[in-house]
């Protein structure tokens, strides 16, 4: 597992119309993936991202919170949700996202199985899980096994600036 520098220009794109809605973007590799998952984060709460992709453009999202520090759990009725938002928009790809309040986009025991029960509903149209902070992102993947691999990326411009707007979530997220 490496470390590499995230080159997007998605929060520049997003800060300029100071609302996040990625529906259209391209998504070039899992920089971009982290980069919409670290414009969503909330430093107090931990929040989990969905994206929903055709081929490589995003055709939708979503964001789940439990509105406390704590983790946002992964539970059979979520799944089903977003299995029908799958359906819905025809996507044939899905990632998920979710920061860590403390800062330290390390991923735990419990986001690593989250991540393995993620890969082996979702099969092959799981394209992996981003775990934020403000300067950088863990992208969990897995394979055919649903073994996780773990790549931490450093952000090109740190994203702290928009961590900094209030206390509630850094960009208005659409309706």
């Amino acid at each position: 597992a490496g470390r590499t520098k995230s080159t997007t220009g998605i929060a520049e794109q997003v800060k300029k119309g100071l609302k996040a809605d990625f529906k259209g973007i391209t998504i070039r590799n899992d920089s971009d993936i982290g980069e919409m998952a670290a414009i969503l984060r909330n430093p107090l709460t931990e929040n989990l991202g969905v994206f929903f992709f055709k081929g490589q453009e995003v055709v939708g999202h979503m964001v789940y919170t439990s509105g406390l520090p704590g983790a946002v759990g992964v539970s059979e009725v979520m799944l089903k949700d977003i299995e029908a938002e799958i359906v819905k928009l025809g996507a044939d790809g899905v990632a998920y996202a979710h920061n860590h309040p403390s800062g330290n986009p390390r991923a735990s025991t419990e986001d690593r199985n989250i991540t393995e029960k993620l890969s082996k509903f979702h099969g092959k149209k799981f394209r992996g899980h981003a775990i934020t902070d403000d300067k950088q992102f863990n992208f969990l993947t897995t394979g055919m096994s649903h073994q996780v691999d773990s790549n931490y990326h450093d952000f090109a411009v740190p994203l702290e600036k928009f961590a900094q707007r209030g206390k509630g979530s850094p960009i208005d997220t659409p309706d």
